[in-house]
């Protein structure tokens, strides 16, 4: 695994994942540059975090992640917490530094496509009945309508959130609460939305 220099080009950094990890399903790095985590292909797709200055494995990993797969794997956006969350078949975890895992409540047996976080430290997920799912600071989920299938893309920047299945993307105010609904695009012609940026 490898972190580039956007502007230049230029390899940063070369991680390496233990022999069986078979491939990454998912990377992300924190807020301020300092870690990356990673979970793997291997059976259970362990968790990997690493430093960026480094590029050694953090104390106490990898973890195992689940039997089931993982999808999708997030920092909390909030400068110097290390918190992350996975998603993946019937799987929503939240994680940190120290190693602590525990079950995101309030999700049910759900199974959850993509997440992300906001530099308040909520996490949203996206679940397979088109719900977003508000977790505030980590806590039990408050379950709330979005699309008509499974959202497989979510990005948040800006006090805003996006969200995109197949009946297109929605856009959402996340500023002081739940997210809520500010517009809609729904002119995909049903091509379902794997992915969104914004900047």
């Amino acid at each position: 695994m490898f972190a580039w220099d956007s502007s230049t080009g230029e390899m940063i950094r070369r991680f390496e994942l233990p022999r069986g990890a078979m491939g990454v399903n998912g990377v992300s790095i924190s807020a301020d540059n300092k870690y990356v985590v990673a979970v793997d292909k291997s059976t259970y797709h362990n968790v990997h975090m690493f430093s960026m200055t480094t590029g050694n494995s953090i104390r106490g990993f990898p973890m195992k992640g689940d039997s089931n797969v993982i999808y999708d794997i997030s920092f909390s956006q909030r400068e110097g917490e290390y918190k992350f969350c996975t998603t993946g078949v019937r799987h929503c975890y939240f994680w940190d530094k120290n190693g602590t895992k525990k079950r995101g409540t309030g999700a049910g047996t759900e199974s959850h496509c993509v997440n992300c976080w906001d530099d308040s430290g909520n996490a949203y997920t996206g679940g397979q009945s088109g719900a977003v799912y508000y977790y505030a600071n980590g806590g039990s989920a408050k379950k709330i309508s979005a699309h008509k299938g499974f959202v497989c893309a979510i990005r948040w920047a800006d006090n805003q959130l996006f969200t995109g299945a197949a009946d297109g993307i929605r856009i959402w105010s996340t500023g002081g609460g739940p997210p809520r609904t500010t517009s809609t695009r729904n002119d995909f012609d049903g091509t379902q939305i794997r992915a969104i940026d914004y900047y």
